[in-house]
């Protein structure tokens, strides 16, 4: 009765969860699978980011796990933002399935329309360039619009050894700053605008273009 009390408690649902946010686990012990779901509520506020083309930025992610004790496991996220400046919304969703524990075959898709930074996962991160752009008026991130869907596969050929293919369609739109607020106004500087300062790029690469990478 007790560990079912514990499960009854991760399950159930309050309202207060609409507003702080909530993880829910299924399943226990003895069952064959596991589950769990995550919401962020409405009150986010490690989805709170600022930058000078959208402006302050606010974001929802959601996700949810599912995996067996044969090794399949079922991975989907999605995760929606407001820029306010810019007055725009953007959305994307993913979704990743492992259906062979053995040989660590999965399948992935994924579609959205994102700002991407134009150096994806290796530059500044957003609280970082938050924290740069409000306080040192240095907006180190530079910034397209993406518009995209992608799929991958993958499977382990011998132990320890992956194989993995896919491609992405993507339609790919320059923008500009729409914010020049600041909590410190530093003197003798100001905001770049938003063309990444990178040698040899030509100014036909920062116009609307169709990406397709495989």
């Amino acid at each position: 009765h007790y560990r079912d009390s514990i499960r009854d408690v991760r399950q159930k649902f309050k309202f207060k969860d609409l507003i702080l946010g909530r993880n829910y686990r299924y399943g226990n012990d003895s069952s064959n699978f596991h589950s769990s779901f995550s919401e962020p509520g409405i009150i986010n506020l490690t989805g709170l980011s600022f930058n000078t083309v959208d402006g302050f930025k606010y974001a929802l992610p959601f996700w949810y796990n599912f995996n067996d004790t044969l090794g399949h496991r079922f991975h989907a996220n999605a995760l929606v933002s407001y820029a306010f400046s810019r007055k725009a919304i953007y959305a994307e969703a993913g979704v990743k399935y492992r259906y062979s524990g053995i040989k660590q075959r999965w399948v992935s898709f994924s579609a959205g329309h994102v700002l991407q930074d134009f150096k994806g996962n290796n530059g500044v991160s957003p609280l970082g360039n938050s924290i740069y752009t409000l306080l040192f008026e240095n907006n180190f991130q530079k910034f397209y619009d993406k518009q995209f869907v992608s799929a991958h596969w993958g499977t382990e050929i011998i132990n320890g050894l992956l194989l993995k293919a896919g491609f992405q369609w993507a339609k790919r739109l320059p923008v500009t700053n729409h914010s020049d607020f600041k909590v410190i106004d530093v003197k003798n500087r100001s905001f770049t605008s938003n063309i990444p300062v990178i040698a040899g790029i030509k100014d036909w690469q920062l116009k609307r273009s169709i990406a397709v990478v495989g």
